[in-house]
């Protein structure tokens, strides 16, 4: 820490953790918003690609193609999904303990 943060008062401290808590908490809805496009995307993207494969009548050996683009779109999804437990389990075990109540912030 510089000296500039040991001289801030006790107030401001605590609007940093709360400002801090608030964009973790933002950060957070944004991860779970572009997870659930991922899964439309996902669902969309191999349904056509199943789609494509069963109208031209290819060689089945091609099936495997959208299978190995769904294990990818899942690993994106749980990426994210740890993203946000992530970010969750540091809110409250290390953010929220420091901050006080929202009736003494001024937002």
């Amino acid at each position: 820490m510089t000296s500039e943060h040991k001289k801030q008062p006790t107030g401001d401290l605590s609007k940093l953790a709360w400002d801090t808590i608030v964009e973790l908490r933002k950060e957070i809805l944004e991860s779970q918003k572009i997870r659930a496009q991922l899964i439309g995307v996902k669902v969309t993207f191999v349904n056509a690609v199943f789609g494509v494969i069963a109208a031209q009548q290819v060689n089945p050996s091609t099936l495997a193609a959208p299978a190995f683009a769904a294990i990818f779109f899942d690993f994106l999804i749980v990426s994210y999904s740890f993203s946000i437990k992530r970010i969750g389990y540091y809110v409250g075990a290390y953010r929220e303990d420091d901050t006080p109540p929202c009736g003494s912030c001024s937002r």
